[in-house]
């Protein structure tokens, strides 16, 4: 402590006790790691503690526990639930959840030293320090990480900064797999509409013939056509991006591994992004037809039987 004190590159810390723990509800039993602060009240300029849907700040309450999100989904508990809590001893005690906090990455419940020391019956023992430090980059990280690790009481060091990078990572990795799926998605509504275009102008052929017999231009004959998908995509665009809405909670959902929760929230901008490359594909399949229409011969109406 007296260390970090002096130590110009750390611009304030706090000591926590950090755990691995059971915790269960009703037959459910899942693992995380409690978080025990020395100054509950100073948690919140280390950790964010707060509720995802309101972004209401939660405070850490002597009379219960908060919990990670994706926690209590697993353990189908809510605020005013009860869930126990057992230690490695095997010493068990029973909390109410007073908050759900927002977090993607783990699973944590955050609990006073009062509490804790009532529950396990023992005197709290801070082995982690949360230290806020002047700089991110690696270099000045490699250089106090050296520095600090020659101090015997130090057992070992990690940066925030490295935690996030390997989760952006791995975020990356999954950005290229949507991406695939997006392009493989827009394929499929070009071939969609292709098809439906090109039926529909098979089975009308002499009906066309006969309106360009009739002094209908290029650009009207299209238009004729045209219009139909245009009606067709736009019905087509504001359904999808209703059930897109769903779709993509069962999508999260299903895909989510038990220690990861992903973003549930759809930004205004994607269905921008969405309704725009559906008309562009539209816009495309209308583009190609235009020239099968062109090549339309007049004669064809002749042959009509009636």
């Amino acid at each position: 402590i007296e260390s970090l004190k002096e130590d110009s590159r750390i611009k304030d810390y706090i000591l926590i006790k950090e755990q691995l723990m059971d915790i269960g509800k009703e037959g459910i039993k899942e693992s995380a790691n409690i978080i025990v602060p020395e100054d509950q009240a100073k948690i919140n300029d280390f950790i964010i503690l707060r509720n995802r849907i309101t972004g209401e700040t939660l405070s850490i309450e002597d009379d219960g526990v908060i919990i990670t999100e994706k926690m209590s989904q697993l353990l189908d508990a809510g605020i005013g639930d009860e869930i126990y809590i057992k230690d490695e001893d095997g010493n068990k005690g029973v909390v109410k959840i007073t908050g759900i906090t927002e977090n993607y990455a783990n699973h944590y419940i955050y609990m006073s030293k009062e509490l804790y020391e009532k529950m396990f019956k023992e005197n709290i023992e801070y082995k982690r320090i949360l230290a806020k430090t002047t700089d991110t980059e690696k270099k000045f990280e490699n250089k106090l990480s050296k520095d600090l690790l020659k101090n015997n009481d130090v057992g070992s060091i990690e940066f925030i900064t490295g935690i996030s990078k390997n989760f952006n990572d791995t975020l990356d990795s999954l950005d290229k797999v949507i991406m695939i799926l997006i392009l493989s998605a827009g394929a499929l509504a070009f071939v969609v509409l292709y098809n439906l275009t090109n039926i529909n102008i098979s089975e009308r052929i002499r009906e066309i013939a006969t309106i360009k017999v009739l002094g209908f231009h290029d650009e009207e004959v299209s238009k004729y056509v045209y219009r139909e998908n245009i009606i067709l995509t736009l019905i087509g665009t504001a359904l999808g991006l209703v059930l897109g809405i769903f779709l993509h909670k069962f999508i999260i959902l299903t895909t989510e591994i038990e220690f990861i929760m992903f973003g549930r929230e759809i930004r205004g901008i994607s269905f921008v992004y969405s309704a725009v490359l559906t008309l562009a594909f539209a816009a495309l399949v209308n583009f190609v037809m235009y020239f099968k229409l062109r090549k339309i011969n007049m004669v064809e109406s002749l042959k009509s039987v009636d």
